[in-house]
């Protein structure tokens, strides 16, 4: 015990007392001498403490041919801890044995930190220092204050450490330990310690069987300086306990910017604030992977976590930390794990494992020219990263994820859970979340919350890149987020994205394509018992954007109030000519109020090749577009069963111009309260229009209710009223096609130029069966307009009350029930009544 003795020839007797090895195994190298600015003794020089060391092991004694010490293998890694040859053995220099007197034991067999005598169980020595001030003491090696080795349990209370310096590890305190031995510090303040390792506290086991613990409990840790982890080093198979410490303004040179596990290292914190610390790379580092501190991800501006290491932040801050790139200019491109840098406040390797819990915050982390994760990222195959108990990640910036990325990793999983949050992030890439160049499964749960985060290029709330899968289920929100693609969510390809359980993509914004979601090439989208609303795209998609190969399985539903200033306010759906199909199936769903600005499908637009199936009781209502306010296709298809409602307005309710694959419409015990226009090329499609009833549409030239080309189509039961169009077919222009019509009645339709209920043309033909075409309006051909060689026959049915008016301040010729012009028609068993010409 030291630090109460005042009197200096009672303080020598003490220290020669412990130094005995018969009274305790220690030794105490140590001048003491009495300063008037400290009320207690100032210590210059280190205190040297050596507890028990394993039975068998000579590692003070032992000495190869070439006088190798123990300490010279481990050194220089001529052996390994689990009692092999080290790294830096040649194996052109032959054996240990052969570098041994015959019958002396090998430095495996016989030296701690080779895994010598790893069964032994020397009793531990327990050791309390108490008021203890170190300063201005120098190391050539480990704990320039407090060397301890071996088997020993130290205790530190209200001790003081300032300007210490140790060149490689323990600035203030190094402990190279055996089997579980412990350091327990209490209170103790450190400033302006450095080391390569640890300025403050270096923790390091003698053999594969050492597992060291570390507990710190209130104090501070302040302005120390280290390669990695400038306040503490743990290096491999230790557990590090803080609790109330406050480590701030510490700044390490390539990883740790307070506090660093290597390998294998559990890190907790509890009530503990990690601030304004910092990792100042100014160049890049290579360690090779035969080296003891192999580290191939560099950052963590609070704490770096290397592989299979853990991190629990509880109750705890991570605040204003930074990892910055001094010298170089960085390029993300370079995918070499031992090249990435990033996790502005907490970073992890390999298997490492990041929680943050119990109301614990990381806030204002940044990245300068640097990689990934502003606030937390973790590297390599099956870590994980939870964010749970009503914490927070927000306004970290980076380039690769402003809150939490991940990389170059399988398996890795990320959870945000609890009502936590994680909002206001900034990124060029994942502004909320980024899991770059890996297969990443990314969960929020539990009322969490992705809100006002920010990229300046894709995925505004996340972003994955390939086989990965995001889940956003019980009642959790993507909110609020900004990119240039993707504001909400973007996955580039071959993922997998399922929206469940209440949960919402909502007011999430995108330059671009997918203001709530852009899904990539052969990408699968599940959405149940959610909602996308009031989402925007400065192009397509405002509700979700759907490339080549997708499939989208949506179920109760709900996307409203999403807007698009070009096509597919809710949904747009777009693959190459030559690409594979993309599939959208809509069940129990609501598309209401979406508003495409300047082009087709205020609820879904697809082109081409895509396949739409609408059914059970959905809901298409009060959609804008120029043209398919509900539904427009391209070089695609389109099923509507079940009683689908639509209810649509701006133009035609339901576009569809399929010039390549065969489109149909399938309209079964349907009320459809809007239009369709079908216009195809190369031939060929049937569509059905069977119970419905388009009406009130504005068509903007030809077929205000619907237009075909180079189309087959058939429509039975319907009722065709209301519609306009500004040239011909008020209610349906043909060109180029086959159309056959029973048992449906074209009703108050209206035609500016010609055929005001419809309008044939270009050896198109039409079959009508009882067919009632009554009160239209056209200039000429107020019922129909029949001309090109086309041909017409019509059997049973009437043509009522059909009229040929002036037009917009242009008068007609004629026909007022029929107008043909070179063309071909067959009338049997019809009723020609009250038709009228006026203008005349």
């Amino acid at each position: 015990y030291i630090g109460d003795e005042e009197d200096h020839p009672a303080l020598a007797q003490l220290c020669d007392a412990m130094a005995d090895p018969s009274v305790h195994e220690l030794v105490v190298t140590v001048d003491i001498l009495l300063d008037a600015d400290y009320p207690l003794p100032t210590v210059y020089r280190s205190l040297d403490i050596r507890g028990a060391c394993d039975d068998g092991c000579a590692d003070q004694d032992w000495r190869d041919d070439l006088n190798f010490t123990c300490n010279d293998y481990y050194e220089s890694q001529f052996c390994s801890m689990d009692g092999g040859y080290g790294a830096n053995w040649a194996y052109s220099w032959g054996l240990f044995e052969d570098y041994l007197t015959a019958g002396q034991p090998s430095p495996v067999e016989t030296c701690c930190r080779c895994g010598g005598a790893t069964t032994s169980t020397g009793e531990a020595l327990e050791l309390t220092l108490t008021n203890l001030n170190i300063i201005n003491s120098w190391s050539a090696k480990y704990g320039a204050a407090v060397s301890a080795y071996g088997h020993v349990h130290l205790s530190l209370d209200s001790c003081y450490f300032e300007r210490n310096e140790a060149l490689v590890g323990g600035g203030s305190i190094a402990m190279q330990s055996s089997r579980d031995a412990s350091l327990t510090m209490t209170n103790c303040e450190a400033t302006d310690n450095s080391a390569q390792f640890g300025a403050v506290v270096y923790v390091s086991p003698v053999n594969a069987i050492s597992y060291p613990r570390v507990e710190i409990a209130g104090g501070s840790m302040q302005f120390n300086t280290a390669a990695f982890g400038a306040a503490v080093f743990a290096r491999v198979n230790a557990t590090l306990v803080l609790r109330g410490v406050t480590a701030s303004h510490n700044e390490a040179k390539w990883g740790g910017g307070a506090v660093c596990g290597n390998y294998n290292v559990s890190l907790t914190f509890e009530e503990c604030e990690l601030n304004d610390n910092t990792v100042n790379m100014d160049q890049y580092v290579y360690i090779d992977e035969g080296t003891i501190y192999d580290l191939p991800v560099r950052g963590g501006g609070a704490v770096l976590a290397g592989d299979t290491s853990s991190v629990l932040l509880s109750n705890s801050w991570v605040l204003r930390n930074i990892v910055d790139v001094q010298t170089l200019e960085f390029n993300c491109a370079i995918y070499g794990r031992k090249q990435l840098e990033g996790g502005g406040g907490i970073a992890g390797g390999i298997r490492s494992c990041i929680t943050v819990t119990r109301n614990s915050t990381v806030a204002h982390n940044q990245l300068h020219r640097s990689c990934c994760g502003g606030g937390l990222m973790v590297v390599g195959d099956g870590a994980n990263v939870s964010v749970t108990g009503n914490s927070s990640v927000t306004n970290n910036y980076g380039n690769y994820g402003g809150g939490i990325s991940t990389s170059q990793g399988n398996g890795v999983l990320i959870v945000i859970g609890g009502g936590s949050r994680v909002s206001f992030n900034q990124a060029v890439v994942g502004g909320g979340i980024n899991g770059w160049n890996s297969a990443v499964t990314v969960l929020l749960t539990q009322a969490s919350q992705l809100s006002s985060n920010k990229a300046n290029e894709e995925g505004g709330g996340i972003y994955v890149h390939s086989y990965s899968k995001i889940q956003i289920e019980m009642e959790s929100v993507v909110r609020n987020n900004f990119a240039n693609k993707g504001g909400g969510l973007y996955g580039y390809q071959h993922n997998q994205i399922r929206l469940h359980n209440h949960s919402g993509i909502i007011q999430n914004e995108a330059v671009l394509d997918g203001g709530g979601i852009l899904l990539g090439v052969n990408s699968y989208l599940s959405l149940e018992d959610s909602v996308l609303r009031e989402n925007s795209a400065g192009l397509n998609g405002g509700g979700m954007s759907c490339e080549e190969g997708t499939k989208v399985q949506a179920l109760r539903t709900e996307l409203k109030g999403n807007k698009a200033e070009a096509g597919g306010a809710g949904v747009y759906l777009h693959t190459s000519p030559e690409g594979s199909f993309t599939v959208a199936v809509f069940e129990d769903c609501g598309m209401v109020e979406n508003v495409a600005k300047r082009s087709s499908g205020g609820g879904v637009m697809a082109n081409p090749r895509s396949d739409v199936t609408i059914q059970g009781n959905s809901l298409i209502q009060g959609n804008t577009g120029t043209s398919g306010g509900g539904v427009s296709l391209w070089k695609s298809s389109l099923r509507i069963m079940d009683g689908v409602t639509f209810q649509n307005s701006d133009h035609f309710a339901v576009l569809l111009a399929t010039r390549v694959v065969l489109a149909f419409l399938d309209v079964e015990r349907t009320v459809m309260c809007g239009a369709a226009t079908v216009q195809n090329a190369g031939g060929g499609s049937v569509s059905t229009m069977a119970d419905a009833i388009p009406l009130n549409n504005s068509g903007v030239y030809h077929g205000g209710a619907i237009s075909m080309e180079e189309s087959n189509m058939t429509l039975s039961n319907c009722s065709i009223q209301g519609n306009r169009a500004n040239f011909s077919g008020g209610g349906i222009f043909s060109t180029l096609s086959e159309l056959s019509v029973n048992a449906v009645s074209l009703l108050d339709n209206q035609a500016t130029v010609s055929g005001g209920a419809i309008h044939l043309s270009d050896s198109s033909t039409a079959d009508l069966g009882q067919v009632l075409i009554q009160t239209n309006t056209a200039r000429e051909g107020g019922g129909m307009y029949v001309e090109g060689l086309s041909a017409l026959r019509m059997e049973g049915g009437a043509l009522d009350r059909n009229l040929v008016d002036c037009m917009d301040g242009v008068c007609g010729v004629g026909g007022g029930a029929l107008y043909l012009v070179n063309a071909n028609a067959s009338l049997l068993q019809c009723n020609f009544s009250y038709n009228q010409v006026e203008g005349f």
